[in-house]
């Protein structure tokens, strides 16, 4: 049993007991940049960006993921549109830069990921963009 955000109403976000076989992300709109959020039964909020913008030299972000702190033995793993596996990491610690393992950057185009927060059984999934601000 966890706890998490989910809508109800169309626009009223409440906090609801969920089985893990209902577990899902939900995105909160309001935040800038809108988020993909979810809270574990000890209260403790994981929030993945639905966007991520990369400057011209990719240096100026990484890919944050707030709360993997409470999760030391997390796994990440990024797909493109076509499902081709462009990065993995265990223990990520937000330091993704938008590029493939070889180094390779990638374009800008809609992204899929899987992240694995155990004890937590089942993996979050989502998407989200990455934008480069120099194409």
């Amino acid at each position: 049993m966890l706890k998490a955000m989910v809508q109800e109403d169309n626009d009223f976000w409440a906090e609801r007991s969920l089985e893990f076989s209902d577990l899902r992300l939900e995105v909160d709109l309001e935040q800038e940049p809108p988020v993909y959020f979810w809270k574990d039964q000890f209260g403790h909020l994981v929030r993945i960006p639905k966007y991520f913008f990369l400057g011209a030299d990719s240096s100026t972000t990484s890919f944050i993921i707030e709360g993997l702190e409470h999760y030391s033995e997390n796994q990440l793993f990024i797909y493109d549109k076509f499902g081709i596996l462009v990065g993995q990491w265990s223990l990520y610690n937000n330091t993704w830069k938008g590029a493939t393992t070889d180094g390779s950057f990638l374009p800008s185009d809609r992204y899929f990921f899987r992240l694995s927060l155990p004890p937590i059984q089942e993996a979050l999934r989502g998407f989200f963009y990455l934008i480069r601000l120099d194409e």
